[in-house]
């Protein structure tokens, strides 16, 4: 991510959906999307809903 200029990554797993902040040992904090298999069709809505601020440690419902 630190050389990306992007500010939103994206994991793909079998845990639950949740978007966390990170930040890296260099500096650049940027929002990891853990998104299910099960959801993988619907990953253009749900990095339009990231583009809000993550507030706190947020676990957000898609």
């Amino acid at each position: 991510m630190n050389r990306s200029s992007q500010t939103v990554a994206v994991r793909v797993w079998s845990q639950p959906y949740s978007v966390d902040e990170v930040t890296t040992i260099e500096g650049k904090t940027f929002r990891l999307v853990n998104l299910p298999f099960y959801l993988v069709g619907g990953l253009g809505e749900v990095l339009k809903k990231t583009s809000a601020p993550v507030k706190g440690n947020a676990r957000d419902s898609v």
